[in-house]
């Protein structure tokens, strides 16, 4: 394991995020059911918990984080470049589901089910990411957050402001 995955793994953020991956694991073992549907929750849901438990957390764990986040933020709120899956689609995504359940599903059009020569992938049908592969872009936002949360694990200079590591079960 190497030195920023460790010193990563010191953020209660990789918590929510391991959560999504694990839903989207699920996701990619089982036919479009109700099943499927939770595990699209749990992985919008945490996907988005990831920042704000970093964000509320981990900067209060690890104090000379808070520059480095807000920065962040103010950068992923943007959405530029890779940014845009944190504002289109993990932010938006989120909000969508929590705020009016429209949780993007063939049954209320913003996905829906296409087949492809390997089989069914469901595909979003509106706004910005019209046309991508639901499962493909829960994959990649987890990389994105992995990779956000590497470069800012390089700022921790010590220990937790409390003993609450991580604990990986």
């Amino acid at each position: 394991m190497s030195e920023v995955s460790l010193a990563r793994d010191q953020l209660r953020a990789t918590l929510p995020l391991y959560d999504a991956m694990s839903a989207t694991f699920s996701m990619l073992r089982s036919d479009y059911s109700i099943d499927w549907r939770h595990n699209l929750i749990v992985a919008l849901t945490t996907l988005r918990a990831t920042g704000h438990v970093l964000h509320k957390i981990d900067v209060q764990r690890f104090p000379e984080l808070r520059a480095v986040v807000e920065g962040k933020y103010k950068r992923w709120k943007q959405g530029s470049g890779d940014d845009e899956l944190f504002k289109y689609f993990i932010n938006d995504s989120r909000n969508q589901l929590l705020k009016t359940y429209q949780f993007n599903t063939s049954d209320d059009l913003a996905f829906e089910q296409e087949e492809i020569d390997s089989g069914d992938i469901d595909v979003v049908t509106e706004g910005h990411f019209k046309g991508s592969d639901v499962v493909g872009l829960l994959q990649h936002s987890a990389t994105w957050w992995m990779k956000e949360l590497d470069e800012i694990a390089t700022h921790i200079d010590a220990q937790p402001t409390t003993n609450n590591l991580v604990a990986h079960q």
